[in-house]
């Protein structure tokens, strides 16, 4: 290094040579369709671009000039999704959605055409693939207090905007069909309540009728029914559906965030009732749930029809349990 007097030697490291360095892996992408594994990685040295990646293959789906990062909510997280071979993921740019077909490795192509859109959080329907429910926020009126929120549904094959399911409240996330794609569960909460505040988020479910290549909620089934969460009381986060007609997700009504449980019942034709528990007889001074900072985050993982991995925090560190569906749970020993 050069010689300088004292105060004025300039380093050969920068916050911006370290930062170049620190590539990081994102969200973990999985098929459900067929398993295959895909990751997004952020690459600081390419502006900031977060890329997709197969595992299989360590091939990026697409070049330098698109990057699967979204604002929604401003601090932006849950940007792509793949199914039976499709990837859909937001581009920052200009915040819309578009598609990749790995079987024929195709270049992008947009499938959202309003400007001033952004999309994030994307779930395909299990029985009509075609078929996808979002976010939305909508920022046609610029100024943050006009900035709408809400749940929507495209079809990939048709250039028709997307449709609103749900509108109302100021914040939406984690929207979710169960196996058959029968029943959708996704959160919301409403300012001033923000998730890393205390008890904000609710858990929602509605019945899914899908017609002619179009999805309605079927309240006269299930009309839209809060699950559990109260605004500014308890918390409910993280629905995730354990098989057809059982929801996971954790609640803070003890003080912290435990697994509990929704089973929704089929008892006529036309009608359907749920009942919430805590999922643990007895439960624990853990916190089975992060606040979501962002989107796309989830502290569950289904491993069959009878049982699901929670990770917790205990003393600043994350540990896992087995939780089975009747309520047995055993911490796996982690060095």
């Amino acid at each position: 290094p050069t010689s300088a007097p004292y105060g004025t030697w300039r380093s050969p490291i920068s916050s911006s040579m370290i930062a170049r360095m620190s590539v990081s892996t994102e969200d973990v992408l999985v098929d459900p369709v067929n398993s295959k594994l895909h990751y997004i990685q952020k690459r600081p040295a390419k502006n900031g671009q977060n890329v997709i990646v197969g595992v299989a293959d360590g091939l990026d789906v697409f070049g330098r000039e698109w990057n699967a990062r979204t604002a929604v909510h401003e601090y932006g997280g849950a940007p792509a999704v793949v199914h039976n071979n499709i990837v859909l993921f937001s581009n920052l740019s200009d915040g819309q959605v578009y598609k990749v077909d790995l079987l024929n490795g195709s270049t992008p192509s947009r499938i959202t055409h309003k400007d001033k859109y952004r999309f994030a959080d994307f779930t395909c329907h299990p029985r009509a693939p075609n078929i996808v429910v979002c976010i939305l926020e909508d920022h046609t009126n610029a100024a943050p207090e006009d900035v709408v929120n809400s749940l929507v549904y495209f079809n990939i094959q048709s250039s028709v905007d997307p449709v609103t399911l749900i509108s109302g409240s100021d914040f939406y996330s984690t929207p979710r069909f169960n196996s058959d794609g029968s029943l959708l569960a996704w959160t919301e909460w409403a300012h001033p309540d923000m998730p890393w505040d205390g008890s904000v988020e609710q858990v929602f479910i509605a019945a899914v009728d899908i017609k002619e290549a179009n999805l309605h909620l079927a309240p006269f089934r299930l009309p839209r029914s809060r699950v559990a969460g109260r605004p500014s009381a308890i918390s409910a986060v993280q629905p995730t559906w354990f098989n057809g007609n059982k929801l996971l997700f954790a609640c803070d009504i003890s003080g912290y965030h435990n697994p509990w449980i929704t089973t929704v019942n089929e008892d006529t034709q036309t009608t359907h009732t749920f009942q919430s528990r805590a999922l643990l007889a007895d439960q624990l001074a853990l916190d089975f749930a992060d606040p979501s900072w962002w989107l796309g985050g989830s502290n569950i993982a289904v491993l069959d029809d009878s049982a699901a991995l929670f990770a917790a925090s205990r003393d600043g560190r994350t540990i896992f349990y087995v939780v089975s569906a009747n309520g047995g749970h055993s911490e796996i020993p982690c060095p």
